[in-house]
C-alpha cells in the first residue's frame, strides 16, 4: 500500500480509489484489506479537496460513472 503522500494530485488519488473498487476479492481477509484501502484513499481524496484541491477531471468534466 502507498501512502497518500505517493498521490500528490486529485486524479492519482481518483484513480488509485477507481482501482482499489475494481479488485474482486477472493477471500474475506482480501476483502478486508480492499475495503480499509479504499476508506484510506476515499479520506486520503476527501481531505485533499476540503484543502483546496481541485476536483478528480472525471469530476470537473462531467465524465464520472454514477
Amino acid at each position: 500500500m502507498r501512502g497518500a503522500a505517493e498521490y500528490p494530485t486529485s486524479d492519482a488519488l481518483y484513480d488509485a480509489l477507481s482501482e482499489m473498487l475494481r479488485v474482486r476479492p477472493r477471500n474475506a481477509g482480501e476483502a478486508h484489506r480492499v475495503i480499509r484501502e479504499a476508506d484510506r484513499l476515499l479520506t486520503a481524496l476527501d481531505t485533499h479537496i476540503k484543502n483546496g484541491g481541485p476536483l478528480p477531471s472525471p469530476w470537473r468534466h462531467g465524465r464520472g460513472t454514477w
